[in-house]
């Protein structure tokens, strides 16, 4: 189903008519908040539901809750160093192309910084931020167990800044059912 479909078939408080819906490739979260969706990266699908149905509900999924903030989704994670764990709320940022993204703020005079990790960069409309990269021993989410992260610890302003990227959430298909606060993942089957 197109977005333009989705408003010609059920009522929304965001539009009054099909001429107002304007698509820049950006879902906002005044769209995303009320609905069940379902990203499906092996079909190159995205369906759209009012409510989960049952053959998603049934399904081999593993389901976290979520919270938001500012429309973010975040849920708990455990994430594995070489020294040590941490159990720590993680934010979904499908706008980023890597797997995973902490800020270096928590290795100053905590815990050892990740080794080997080799210097990079990334580039954005803002120009070039160099970062180090490094492979994190193990992130579970759930019941879900990931081995050999790659992780870009970044300097970041904000002191709280552990999200993962598209990178890692295209290992899977997803279903962010709002309604219900829960988020569920499906591996992929390559």
């Amino acid at each position: 189903m197109c977005l333009l479909d989705l408003f010609r078939y059920k009522k929304t408080k965001f539009f009054i008519r099909p001429d107002q819906v304007g698509f820049d490739g950006i879902i906002g979260n005044d769209l995303l908040k009320d609905l069940v969706w379902h990203f499906d990266r092996d079909k190159n699908t995205v369906a759209v539901f009012d409510k989960l149905p049952s053959s998603l509900a049934d399904s081999n999924v593993t389901w976290l809750p979520f919270d938001t903030f500012f429309g973010k989704i975040s849920f708990a994670a455990t994430i594995t160093f070489a020294d040590h764990t941490l159990q720590r709320n993680i934010i979904v940022d499908t706008g980023s192309r890597y797997h995973m993204i902490i800020n270096d703020a928590y290795f100053k005079g905590k815990k050892a910084f990740p080794t080997p990790a080799i210097e990079s960069a990334g580039y954005s409309l803002s120009g070039m931020a160099k970062h180090h990269k490094a492979t994190l021993p193990q992130l579970e989410i759930g019941n879900l167990v990931l081995n050999k992260v790659v992780t870009n610890i970044i300097r970041e302003d904000e002191d709280d800044f552990w999200t993962v990227g598209s990178a890692l959430l295209s290992q899977f298909e997803l279903i962010i059912d709002y309604p219900n606060s829960k988020i569920g993942f499906i591996p992929s089957s390559d």
